[in-house]
């Protein structure tokens, strides 16, 4: 006899009430470093997990992140490798920028994380306002940080168009529902990708051989990254120049011990491009204008070689281990 649909509704919705319960209680996010699509939710749980340690906040972007990294390669891992006392909250990420650091670290600090220190790395290329991160911010932080943003903020920012009555009722869902409102993160978790398509597209390159051949083919050259950098000094009303300076006085007025670097940039590619006089007056503004009592800025431009790099700024897995052991060394000058 089949049971009548009410008591079969009933049992349906108290098995996805005990899911939900056992999703809050086991789902703790702690990763050396944030995945490619994450949510505002997960972004929220990875920051409360380092309330209570004191961190060293990592903030920047896909160079600090680890593009085409394997997690363990990523620069961030290594230097935790090298520096086991102490805890890191990595908030940086692929398309990560000045605008970015300046709201992650707001973002940790309204979750009540007390930073023993921060890291931040100073990329001249996101100045430029053809930039793709120019003036954006990550949309799951951009959720988040919503409420902190005042009047100068909104009229600054490129921000998402406001929601939709779907985006209203998704929040709404997302309220009381944690296994729909992190479903991104529990598909990135299981396949590595946040939907079943990019998965099978995967799979399917790799068994064919077409990912390595597209990797074969992918050789960076200077006329690809044509425009990246803005050899002309920042105008007057440049967004990431004016969060540079916000983000100064805002660890200043904390006194929060901050090791702030030029990001190591591939010379022997740009060579043509960006050995220039301006391009070296542009970096010597931008460490100018983040110096601060506790700020200790360190130019790594040249830090890295050729062989080094995958492209114009992001670093290979020796490279990144090249970083990190020169970030362990400031770090622990700054704060032995």
């Amino acid at each position: 006899m089949h049971a009548p649909w009410p008591l079969a509704l009933l049992v349906a919705l108290a098995l996805l009430a005990v899911l939900d319960a056992g999703f809050r209680i086991l789902w703790h996010p702690h990763p050396s470093r944030l995945p490619e699509q994450f949510s505002p939710a997960y972004l929220d749980a990875y920051v409360d997990g380092a309330r209570n340690e004191r961190p060293v906040i990592v903030l920047g972007d896909s160079t600090l992140w680890g593009y085409h990294l394997d997690a363990n390669a990523a620069a961030v891992a290594q230097l935790a490798r090298l520096e086991p006392h102490r805890a890191f909250l990595n908030l940086s990420y692929e398309g990560g920028s000045i605008v970015n650091s300046v709201f992650a670290l707001r973002l940790a600090l309204a979750h009540g994380v007390v930073p023993s220190a921060v890291i931040v790395n100073l990329n001249s290329k996101e100045f430029n306002p053809a930039d793709s991160a120019y003036s954006r911010l990550q949309p799951s932080l951009e959720t988040d940080v919503a409420p902190l943003f005042g009047p100068r903020d909104r009229g600054r920012l490129t921000l998402l168009p406001p929601p939709t009555l779907a985006d209203r009722i998704d929040a709404a869902v997302s309220r009381v529902w944690a296994v729909y409102r992190e479903r991104v993160d529990i598909r990135v978790a299981i396949f590595g990708f946040d939907d079943a398509a990019g998965f099978v597209t995967d799979v399917l390159h790799r068994l064919t051989g077409e990912s390595a051949r597209a990797d074969r083919l992918h050789q960076p050259t200077a006329e690809a990254f044509a425009g990246t950098y803005d050899l002309e000094p920042p105008a007057p009303d440049n967004v990431e120049s004016a969060y540079l300076r916000e983000l100064r006085d805002d660890l200043v007025r904390r006194h929060v011990p901050t090791i702030a670097f030029l990001t190591p940039t591939n010379h022997a590619l740009l060579h043509d491009t960006i050995d220039d006089p301006t391009y070296t007056d542009n970096l010597r503004r931008i460490a100018t204008a983040m110096r601060g009592p506790s700020i200790r800025v360190v130019d790594l431009d040249r830090l890295a070689v050729g062989p080094h790099f995958i492209d114009n700024d992001h670093l290979d897995a020796t490279g990144s281990r090249i970083l990190a052991a020169r970030l362990a060394r400031e770090l622990d000058a700054l704060t032995p």
